[in-house]
């Protein structure tokens, strides 16, 4: 296997594009699964979708079952194609591109869809942002829902700034660290709280740079000190936002070493 920042191995990857998120983490395929934005993954040379999120199957009318290794064009209307293949052509030569007004197959529904291409060679796979506009689903309702999902969660989840300070965490996470409040930890820095060495920081920014999906790494806590030296496991998903990139990053205990 690659290390571990790529979505799968590239014989995997070349050979089965569905597999491109079936083989993470669950933290990470939790991640993904329970975004609040509809989000498919495409597979670059085959233009098949090779995964998709509970939003994105409900955006486009359909499941997740029903979504995966089905072209992506197949989900909007013909009349579409021409405009579809344009933005293809365009997120390879450039790495990415946004589609407006896409009519969804069989819906009344028009979309706007930003492409970014995610490369881990040999492989090339595409992170299809949809952007319901004038839809009658609630954005506000699924996104309070995805929360409340998050804040219940047993694993930790984090989301930071560009620099790791972080913005939000959730009960796993004060669980984890043995903060009885947000305010406790929310502005502070990731590696107060977990020994991340210079190739783990190299490897995230690495990973912004080369616009890849997911990181996983192994970390250590240094607080609380009867969890000090417990080995985690913490998977990263940089969210671009303009110039900056925010992270994401969901945290599992490992089974401790005799």
């Amino acid at each position: 296997m690659l290390p571990r920042d790529e979505f799968s191995s590239n014989q995997e990857a070349a050979n089965d594009p569905s597999a491109v998120l079936q083989r993470l983490a669950p933290p990470c395929n939790w991640l993904f699964n329970a975004s609040s934005e509809p989000v498919l993954i495409v597979d670059a040379t085959t233009e098949l979708i090779a995964h998709a999120n509970p939003n994105a199957a409900a955006l486009l009318r359909t499941t997740c079952n029903g979504l995966v290794g089905t072209p992506f064009t197949q989900a909007f209307t013909p009349s579409m194609a021409a405009r579809i293949r344009r933005s293809l052509e365009e997120a390879h030569s450039t790495g990415s591109s946004e589609l407006r007004i896409l009519r969804v197959r069989g819906a009344a529904i028009d979309l706007r869809a930003r492409l970014s291409v995610v490369r881990t060679a040999p492989a090339s796979f595409l992170v299809v942002r949809l952007d319901p506009d004038g839809c009658s689903r609630s954005p506000q309702a699924a996104l309070s829902a995805v929360l409340q999902a998050i804040d219940a969660a047993p694993m930790g989840f984090l989301i930071t700034a560009p620099d790791f300070d972080i913005d939000y965490a959730n009960r796993g996470f004060l669980k984890m660290v043995g903060a009885r409040r947000e305010d406790e930890v929310r502005g502070t820095s990731l590696v107060r709280w977990l020994l991340l060495t210079a190739a783990d920081l190299a490897r995230l920014q690495s990973q912004r740079s080369q616009r890849q999906a997911v990181s996983l790494i192994t970390a250590t806590f240094l607080f609380p000190a009867r969890d000090a030296g417990r080995r985690v496991e913490v998977c990263a998903v940089p969210v671009p936002d303009g110039p900056d990139t925010c992270w994401g990053f969901t945290l599992q205990g490992l089974p401790r070493l005799n």
